[in-house]
């Protein structure tokens, strides 16, 4: 998939919050169940810490190959991020 592909695909999205889960499967390379088990804790200044999967249950679990990773946060992401927290915890969104 182009990255054209993916941002058109983003603009479609009905909020931020699914936008910002095409960003994290697109452009970070999370498999769902990652995403489902992502955290505010694990989104760094330029990385996300990538440590737990959901199992399906919604409890953490280890993730497909039992190793803790960072992946790096690009423009794209870190924007999408940024918007997403700001309408999520308003209070802590500047820290």
């Amino acid at each position: 998939m182009t990255a054209e592909e993916v941002e058109r695909i983003r603009a479609e999205m009905p909020s931020i919050r699914d936008a910002v889960i095409v960003s994290l499967g697109a452009y970070a390379g999370l498999r769902t169940q990652e995403i489902l088990a992502l955290t505010w804790d694990a989104v760094r200044e330029r990385v996300l810490w990538i440590d737990s999967a959901d199992d399906g249950q919604g409890r953490a679990k280890a993730t497909k190959t039992r190793l803790a990773r960072s992946v790096p946060i690009i423009p794209a992401l870190a924007e999408d991020l940024s918007r997403l927290r700001r309408r999520s915890c308003p209070a802590t969104s500047s820290s």
